[in-house]
């Protein structure tokens, strides 16, 4: 984190000294920007992501909790949320990836939305 400051300009050190895997850090960087990622809000270690694909990366990078990632933010995923709330679905209690929708129209862009790799089931009210 310390280069990376330092490259911008707003840390004037000789050098660096950290426990954290520089070389790591970088490819993790490069891999994201690839993916469509910027720094979040200038931040180290936390991301912005405006495609699914970079947000999905960006998650697997903080799960594994090696303090490299921080926090991911995507903006795709809150347009979806919006998009699924507007047509009636709620997350299923529990279970990621999981919704619940009553109607058919609603039922209809989860399955849009699953089809395309951002959800894991789309459930329906079972009818009594």
């Amino acid at each position: 984190m310390c280069n990376y400051y330092k490259k911008k300009g707003e840390l004037s050190v000789t050098y660096c000294v950290t426990t954290a895997d520089q070389f790591k850090y970088a490819n993790i960087e490069n891999d994201l920007t690839a993916q469509g990622c910027s720094n979040f809000l200038g931040r180290a270690g936390e991301y912005l992501c405006q495609t699914w694909k970079g947000a999905q990366t960006c998650e697997d990078y903080l799960k594994k909790k090696d303090g490299l990632v921080t926090r991911c933010v995507s903006v795709k995923q809150a347009e979806m949320d919006q998009d699924l709330k507007k047509h009636g679905c709620t997350p299923f209690p529990g279970r990621e990836g999981d919704y619940i929708c009553p109607t058919a129209v609603g039922f209809k862009t989860c399955e849009n939305y699953r089809i395309d790799g951002r959800l894991k089931i789309c459930r329906q009210p079972t009818k009594k």
